[in-house]
């Protein structure tokens, strides 16, 4: 039985890339990077987070990324507060009333408050798991999702999983919760479908339909990914 719906946040409740783009183009200056960067060219190369883009892509050392992370969290700080996808607001509210709803994100549990409490969204959230509060482990590793499930009391079959990124399927799926892609984020569809998750969602209301479906009790389930 499902008592937990586990968001990521950046991509699926709000709309973050073009900060992101802001924040790291502030970073590649202050380390005397040449190179800049758009949205596109970061959903292109997406991955497996911040760390490995930074490193795969923009040429930043692992000493570098030590520090960077640090800088990275205060920049977050000196951009506009990132907009919520239209539809959001009503699916955790709907969501809230049934299940404890949490965030599991690689951005800054504390920044992510301020951001849901800008938008009176913080009151649906039962807590915030952060990459500054989960430490040494990083996505698509399991464990990012195992450890905020063990330190609430909750089993693999007792959560759901929603993502917008490869690594969020597959840090899900190894992790032995089902897991549903919202396309409307930082990834393509054909990425997402590639890893075959429970449900595809080209919406908020046709991710709200398909947690519905989810957790409906067996004898009214369909056959996996009919409605949407």
């Amino acid at each position: 039985m499902i008592k937990a719906i586990i968001f990521d946040y950046d991509g699926v409740i709000v709309d973050s890339l073009e900060q992101a783009v802001e924040k790291d183009n502030l970073m590649f200056a202050l380390y005397g990077k040449s190179l800049r960067v758009n949205a596109d060219m970061i959903r292109a190369v997406w991955g497996e987070g911040w760390r490995k883009l930074y490193t795969n892509l923009m040429g930043f050392s692992e000493d570098e990324i030590i520090e960077a992370s640090a800088v990275r969290k205060e920049l977050g700080h000196s951009v506009r507060f990132p907009d919520v996808f239209p539809g959001m607001p009503e699916v955790l509210q709907t969501l809230a009333a049934r299940f404890s709803l949490y965030i599991i994100s690689s951005s800054d549990a504390d920044n992510i408050h301020q951001v849901l409490k800008s938008h009176n969204l913080d009151q649906y959230i039962a807590r915030i798991f952060g990459q500054n509060t989960l430490g040494d482990v990083y996505k698509p590793n399991p464990e990012y999702l195992l450890r905020p499930l063990a330190e609430e009391g909750l089993s693999v079959g007792e959560a759901l999983s929603i993502g917008d990124s490869v690594d969020d399927l597959q840090m899900s799926q190894a992790a032995g919760v089902s897991v549903i892609a919202c396309t409307w984020g930082w990834q393509e569809y054909k990425d997402l479908e590639r890893e075959k998750p429970e449900a595809l969602a080209r919406s908020p209301q046709e991710l709200l339909n398909a947690i519905n479906h989810l957790t409906a009790p067996p004898s009214s389930s369909a056959v996996k990914n009919s409605y949407v």
